[in-house]
């Protein structure tokens, strides 16, 4: 056991020695770094709909640095037309989780992520399992905050229709019109229960038009994939329910077609 310690003290009084001989580069290269994690992490928090963020211009540690900076606390969500006066948490442990990396399998693994992140060398390929998804939730994960705080529909479990994920409420926000330019038309964030009045963020991601139903100017999202999109529980004021994919074939029969 000594011998193993020995030999470990050697090894890393050989990479002391190592960074001593290329510390002024190691310095420059950390101070660059600590800017551009400070503006990407500027960038995520100006990133509003229909400005999403792109996946170039993204690391984990400035995204942990955001996170670390406005979500210290529980989000206070009240929608007195519904009675709804909630805290809601977006837990640091899932924070990965919600832009699509995985933590499988056992406590280390999870552990290792956070240790990744801090050095600077967590690769997507290590741990993701569908990068569009990961560049979609990337996308949208700046959005949380103003989904959570200004909703256009919230629905609540009975209204799920999906078979990937579950929620006890889910937010939903307008965010784009399905262009090129704006192609997220709705951004979820599904939430679960964990107490009285208390929930926790358990997935976000945003919403493309259904480009089978969608016809010219007449833009169809697939949010109806996930949720019954007539039965809100609540519905800002002057906002329309999206299309269901039922009657937007009914529609287009009624005009032979578009």
């Amino acid at each position: 056991m000594s011998t193993n310690i020995l030999e470990l003290q050697r090894v890393a009084k050989e990479y002391i020695i190592h960074l001593q001989d290329v510390a002024s580069d190691v310095n420059e290269i950390n101070r660059i770094r600590y800017e551009l994690d400070s503006i990407l992490s500027q960038i995520i928090e100006k990133s509003e709909p229909p400005y999403f963020l792109d996946y170039k211009l993204f690391n984990y540690k400035a995204l942990l640095l955001y996170f670390m900076q406005n979500f210290r606390n529980n989000i206070k969500v009240k929608i007195p037309t519904i009675d709804l006066n909630i805290d809601v948490n977006i837990n640091i442990e899932n924070l990965f989780h919600l832009v699509n990396i995985k933590n499988k399998n056992s406590y280390i693994r999870k552990n290792k992520i956070h240790e990744k992140v801090i050095y600077d060398v967590l690769k997507f390929q290590d741990y993701g399992e569908n990068e569009k998804a990961f560049k979609n939730k990337i996308a949208s994960i700046a959005w949380l905050k103003n989904t959570l705080q200004s909703p256009d529909l919230i629905y609540d479990e009975s209204a799920n229709c999906s078979k990937y994920f579950d929620f006890d409420l889910l937010f939903v926000r307008e965010c784009g019109i399905g262009t090129k330019g704006q192609p997220y038309m709705y951004h979820l964030v599904g939430l679960r229960r964990v107490g009285q009045d208390r929930y926790v963020v358990i997935s976000q991601f945003p919403i493309e038009k259904d480009r089978q139903r969608s016809r010219g100017t007449q833009k169809v999202s697939r949010l109806y994939c996930n949720v019954d999109v007539n039965k809100p529980i609540y519905k800002k004021d002057g906002v329309m329910l999206p299309k269901d994919g039922i009657n937007i074939d009914n529609l287009r029969d009624s005009f032979g077609g578009f």
